[in-house]
């Protein structure tokens, strides 16, 4: 088995979805209604309401609003200088900022920022 696809639930689908097609530059690969799935190289990334995978579970708790953190999506840049222009490029466009570049203890550099539900995208590389 492999995982093919990863969806993450939102409430703000609409908002999500142009922060990873404005922001990130992920092209919509399909759009229907609460669900949009984007155009990536390898696992495919969409985004569904909480709402309708409640429905389509049959379980009210699944739209419940969620607290704290849920996922937190690490995409490589090649080097540290990388990382540093890819926050900076998110954050001019509107992403919401987390933690700025930093070296961390096992020798990644990473930088975090925000989708509009929460969701940390990360920015790392081992490439000084």
């Amino acid at each position: 088995m492999r995982i093919e696809l990863i969806a993450l639930l939102v409430d703000q689908v609409a908002a999500c979805r142009d922060f990873y097609r404005d922001v990130l530059g992920f092209p919509v690969r399909s759009e229907q209604g609460s669900y949009v799935e984007f155009a990536t190289e390898g696992v495919r990334l969409a985004l569904y309401s909480r709402a309708e995978m409640a429905a389509l579970t049959g379980r009210p708790a699944d739209a419940a609003p969620r607290g704290g953190l849920a996922v937190d999506l690490a995409l490589p840049v090649p080097t540290f200088a990388e990382v540093d222009a890819a926050y900076q490029q998110a954050t001019s466009r509107g992403a919401r900022a987390v933690r700025p570049p930093g070296l961390m203890p096992w020798g990644q550099r990473i930088a975090l920022i925000a989708d509009p539900d929460g969701n940390l995208v990360e920015f790392f590389s081992d490439t000084p």
